[in-house]
């Protein structure tokens, strides 16, 4: 959503969260660093709030404290990044509304991440638990409903082209590698027989209605 329609305000900080000007900066485990308390709270020693190079600080929530770390350390709000539903706490579609709750109780953002599917068997061989099929973009829909239902401020899609964890929405077509330490033939996952652009044709109308009607998806 366009950053002028929110206006959430963070009462430990005492700014809106929102303001366009501001760029987003996402971290992943930093607010676990007490230094990070010195940057983004307002009386920090290192303190960029008010200052020209001030952004919209944004943590990872992986496990289910994170979230109060995450406010300890004076960031704005959370994601969760992984594409895969019930791969960590933070993941979990089903605890997306009680995130919701506790950002607003608190003037925070949460932005849920949502992933057409997971594939990452080629770099990590041991994830198999995590594989998820695209299920011919139905799991995809499911993900992106859960995050429009959780009322979220925000949505982030991984990935627009991170082929390697299988989570690509960019337009695509059949592609076969060499392996040349095994010898053997990869084979990236492409969208069967469906249009090359339907990933992006799905996310435009997924997000019709949620986003601004001045909005040009």
């Amino acid at each position: 959503r366009q950053h002028a329609r929110l206006s959430h305000r963070n009462a430990r900080n005492e700014r809106s969260v929102s303001r366009p000007r501001e760029p987003f900066w996402h971290s992943c485990d930093l607010f676990r660093i007490l230094r990070t308390i010195q940057v983004f709270d307002r009386n920090g020693a290192f303190s960029v709030r008010g200052k020209p190079w001030d952004v919209v600080a944004i943590g990872h929530i992986v496990n289910a404290g994170d979230a109060a770390a995450i406010r300890r350390a004076g960031l704005d709000g959370f994601y969760t990044y992984f594409a895969t539903d019930g791969f960590t706490y933070g993941s979990s579609t089903g605890n997306w509304n009680t995130f919701h709750e506790e950002a607003v109780r608190h003037g925070l953002l949460f932005i849920p991440s949502v992933g057409p599917g997971y594939a990452d068997m080629r770099i990590r061989p041991f994830n198999r638990a995590n594989q998820r099929s695209r299920e011919g973009g139905a799991y995809y829909r499911r993900m992106m409903q859960a995050a429009i239902s959780s009322r979220a401020d925000y949505i982030t899609i991984t990935s627009f082209n991170e082929w390697h964890e299988g989570t690509q929405i960019e337009p695509a077509v059949r592609k076969r590698v060499e392996q040349t330490a095994t010898g053997g033939v990869f084979q990236y996952q492409d969208y069967g027989d469906k249009d090359p652009s339907y990933y992006l044709q799905l996310t435009r109308e997924l997000l019709r209605g949620w986003v601004p009607e001045d909005f040009n998806l």
